[in-house]
């Protein structure tokens, strides 16, 4: 059936009966126990009915995750800062559980914003859905220096990040959370176009968080405002998040993790604080790394192509303008481009 939307003056992004479903496009599969996560803290999680208007920042890892925990938590109130760890105002959702959170509670503002990395086919249906997609280069260096920061035991038998890109368990073909990049990414590009699904690309957040900030706001069903705007932006850069680091780099759910006693303690330990926002990492892939890592980006894109080919991609949502297109060719789906833009990615088409 062909998705419709409905406009008042603006476009909605209420989930409508009438709308063709993520489910029906991608299938549905259950939540998966991983990223230090107890099974208990899934259960719970997994039997969590969201609102329509919740919204879930979900992500690969490394892909702009928690610069979006902040975007959208300052969006809806308008400046708050007043939290020790950021998992208290937008929680991680398959972790709550084991915080001693409870996902029905009411948050400081509306809507209510959480983080996870399950698979959008594993996610609870029924919420909007914030996703990202990043330069698979530029997050899998991001990806072994935060593990390696971490102190993980994925990365202790390698010693850089051109060696983790061959590891079919940590980057490969599975980013530690059930899916590779590529099978995150095919997944947002199949609904792309359903009102309830928003895909924000990393390159663009970097290149102009302001231009950003309009259309999530929108998508969130925040009203926008220059002040807010202006308030926003400058509480999501680089250097204000770094200013308070201890916010975001699970300082408080390490000692939460400990004090409720749930989770495993080897779970615990994968929360030892460590940055979750930096200027960026500059040790480039080495030439074998950069070659197998091209070779992932085309099969990868090429499958978005047979996506888009074969009509498995839904279109006529009126999401056209905002998610722009794909390059037009598998011979075009090589490294990833200098910009989003010139990609035509997702997401750029509406900042123009």
């Amino acid at each position: 059936m062909k998705s419709k939307s409905k406009f008042d003056g603006k476009r909605k992004y209420e989930v409508e009966e009438n709308l063709t479903s993520i489910t029906d496009i991608i299938g549905k599969r259950n939540l998966l126990v991983c990223g230090g996560c107890s099974e208990g803290s899934v259960a719970h999680a997994a039997k969590f009915q969201p609102r329509k208007t919740d919204v879930y920042i979900l992500t690969a890892p490394k892909t702009g995750t928690t610069w979006l925990q902040q975007i959208c938590h300052q969006l809806r109130t308008g400046g708050h800062m007043e939290f020790e760890d950021v998992y208290q105002v937008s929680p991680w959702a398959e972790l709550a559980w084991d915080l001693g959170m409870d996902l029905e509670a009411e948050h400081v503002a509306n809507p209510r914003v959480f983080k996870t990395h399950q698979r959008l086919s594993a996610i609870n249906t029924g919420a909007k859905y914030i996703v990202t997609m990043r330069d698979p280069e530029k997050t899998v260096i991001s990806w072994f220096k935060f593990l390696q920061e971490k102190g993980h035991s994925a990365v202790k038998t390698h010693s850089s990040p051109s060696e983790i890109v061959f590891d079919k368990n940590v980057f490969a073909e599975n980013m530690l959370f059930g899916a590779s990049i590529w099978e995150y990414y095919l997944e947002f590009w199949k609904c792309r176009n359903l009102p309830n699904v928003l895909i924000v690309v990393f390159e663009d957040l970097q290149k102009s968080i302001r231009s950003q900030l309009p259309r999530i706001a929108e998508f969130m069903g925040v009203e926008c405002t220059s002040d807010l705007l202006d308030k926003v932006e400058t509480l999501s850069t680089a250097s204000c998040m770094m200013a308070h680091e201890e916010k975001f780099d699970e300082t408080w759910t390490f000692a939460q993790l400990q004090k409720v006693g749930r989770a495993a303690p080897e779970d615990v330990a994968g929360f030892t604080p460590a940055s979750r926002v930096t200027k960026g990492h500059t040790e480039p892939l080495n030439t074998k790394a950069k070659k197998f890592l091209n070779e992932i980006n085309i099969a990868g894109k090429s499958d978005i192509l047979d996506a888009k080919e074969n009509g498995k991609a839904l279109g006529g949502c009126g999401n056209e303008n905002a998610h722009g297109d794909w390059p037009g060719t598998k011979e075009d789906a090589g490294a990833w481009p200098d910009t989003a833009e010139e990609a035509g990615a997702p997401g750029t088409e509406g900042n123009k």
